[in-house]
């Protein structure tokens, strides 16, 4: 079967268990009431740092607003650790990406009353309904017009950011801090400092969610020279997945060019950006990550404006270089980045 055959089945099925969730479990709300909502629930199982970091000002803005409020977050595993470390986070609870009918229903049992849940993805399945059903919470808050247990609708255009502001604004929320909140690592950093230290550090990520948003060998071979000038070095980012590759990179050049062998976790990778001096990323996670800590950064995206409309860097101390072709990174002129990069480090 070829792939745009396979693409066309999966979308009708997940079309027609979106509709069929509909007809399960959609069930209309009340009109929206802000008054007496004290306990919020934060719906962030989708694995997705980059969002959890975008929203985190949110759940903070609200605890500091709204007197005796409750903050809850269903997390997936790998964010479970990220909410963990909110000092006004109260609970987290932690749920499989893909989770099973009956662990939706376990976990929904032991949420308690909850007087509002959020969950502010752009795609909404079938067990996603299924959880909200479950919960049963007094309001729901979501972008989806066509979700009828959403009584609260999120603005859904400009910046991801945006949504989380509007849910402050039924709130009547509106002096606080928009700056991400973002975990370190004091263990990564008491390790990799005699690295860092008295170094110019370039953070370079060429590695994104997938092949057609990360960079080749060759390519992130033939640009580092480009960042390792004027004084600089280029820490190299990797992940279990790709460790092997970025240290057989970093073997061929010299000491300027170095990583963390050990780098074990995402929080890890936020305290390399937080001890680098500027970060350079075609991954929307770790440039969010930059911006929460108000770095200097260089993005690589696709030319694909409806995306970067919704995850630009959102960071007045960044630019934007984009690649040539919508689906490969790789595709650009290395002189034009040359250039960017003079205007940035000049």
């Amino acid at each position: 079967m070829s792939k745009g055959l396979i693409s066309k089945f999966q979308l009708f099925r997940d079309d027609f268990r979106f509709w069929l969730g509909k007809k399960l479990f959609d069930i209309r709300k009340i009109d929206f009431d802000c008054n007496d909502t004290k306990v919020f629930l934060f719906i962030r199982n989708d694995s997705k740092y980059g969002d959890s970091v975008i929203s985190s000002f949110a759940m903070k803005a609200i605890k500091e607003n709204i007197p005796n409020s409750v903050i809850k977050v269903i997390s997936s595993n790998n964010t479970y650790d990220f909410y963990q470390k909110m000092a006004f986070v109260d609970t987290v609870y932690s749920l499989n990406k893909r989770p099973s009918y009956f662990e939706i229903f376990k976990i929904a049992r032991g949420l308690g009353n909850i007087d509002i849940a959020i969950n502010a993805q752009d795609i909404v399945k079938m067990k996603d309904l299924f959880l909200l059903r479950m919960i049963s919470a007094k309001s729901n808050a979501g972008v989806l017009p066509d979700v009828k247990m959403y009584n609260l609708l999120l603005k859904n255009d400009g910046h991801y950011i945006e949504r989380f502001k509007s849910l402050l604004s039924s709130f009547n929320i509106m002096h606080y801090d928009d700056s991400y909140i973002i975990p370190l690592s004091s263990h990564c950093r008491e390790r990799m400092t005699p690295q860092f230290k008295n170094k110019k550090v370039v953070f370079f990520n060429p590695f994104g969610s997938n092949k057609s948003k990360s960079m080749n060998e060759e390519t992130i071979c033939r640009i580092i020279p480009i960042f390792a000038r004027n004084g600089f070095s280029v820490f190299l980012s990797s992940s279990p997945s790709t460790s092997n590759l970025v240290n057989h990179i970093c073997q061929k050049f010299n000491d300027n060019v170095f990583c963390d062998e050990h780098c074990a976790s995402i929080d890890d990778v936020a305290t390399h950006i937080d001890m680098s001096d500027i970060v350079v990323s075609v991954d929307t996670a770790t440039v969010h990550i930059a911006t929460g800590l108000k770095k200097k950064t260089l993005a690589i995206y696709h030319p694909d404006m409806s995306s970067y409309t919704r995850w630009h860097p959102n960071n007045p101390h960044s630019r934007t270089f984009f690649s040539q072709e919508l689906d490969n990174v790789n595709a650009f002129n290395d002189q034009e980045l040359q250039d960017v990069w003079s205007t940035m480090i000049g």
